[in-house]
């Protein structure tokens, strides 16, 4: 699911069954089942966006980086949010490898534009709620 937030009014981008208010320019991304599910032993990777200071970012730039997410988010594991009191997110994702993980990550309009710049870790899943 993927809802892009504007002063807590909802714009829904993927018709899904699942909203979850969240603070402005909050975006999050969740899938699971089949591919898109996560278990322990997953090659697990997080990325962290850290928002430029003094560049401006538009409607465009906002929607091109959401639809690249989207996109991304269809084919894997994928959830990822807004720092509700910092200017950045984080994802976390499933990828091959960390060349994967990060080409996916420098594939991002966003990123590619230079209105963020990101770093990319590969994370060990150690606790699962599903597993309790």
């Amino acid at each position: 699911m993927l809802f892009w937030v504007k002063t807590y009014s909802i714009k829904k981008i993927i018709k899904e069954d699942y909203i979850r208010p969240v603070q402005d320019f909050t975006w999050i991304i969740k899938k699971t089942g089949g591919r898109r599910s996560v278990k322990k032993g997953d090659k697990l990777f997080v990325r962290i966006d850290y928002k430029n200071n003094g560049l401006e970012t538009t409607e465009k730039d906002f929607q091109d980086h959401l639809k690249y997410l989207n996109g991304i988010a269809s084919e894997r594991y994928f959830v990822g949010g807004g720092f509700a009191n910092a200017r950045g997110g984080m994802i976390i994702f499933k990828a091959k490898d960390l060349q994967e993980a990060r080409m996916i990550a420098e594939k991002d309009p966003i990123i590619k534009s230079g209105l963020y710049r990101v770093e990319v870790y590969e994370w060990d899943l150690l606790i699962s709620s599903d597993d309790n």
